[in-house]
């Protein structure tokens, strides 16, 4: 899983608040993020899941 998020709030394992990350996730990151955007810790931008060699972009969780 790929993602692209903006940190709301200050995050010891992720980053301090107003910085843009890029990150290739496991499922479980995957996860953790999903649980942080609904908490509004942090806003994902974009994200998509990797099929062969390609990107599948997803719709915005909540959008």
């Amino acid at each position: 899983m790929w993602s692209s998020f903006l940190i709301i709030e200050d995050q010891p394992a992720l980053g301090r608040k107003g910085e843009y990350h890029r990150r290739f996730l496991t499922e479980v990151e995957y996860q953790n993020m999903l649980m942080l955007n609904k908490h509004g810790s942090i806003q994902i931008k974009k994200h998509a899941e990797r099929c062969g060699e390609f990107l599948h972009y997803l719709p915005v969780p909540g959008s």
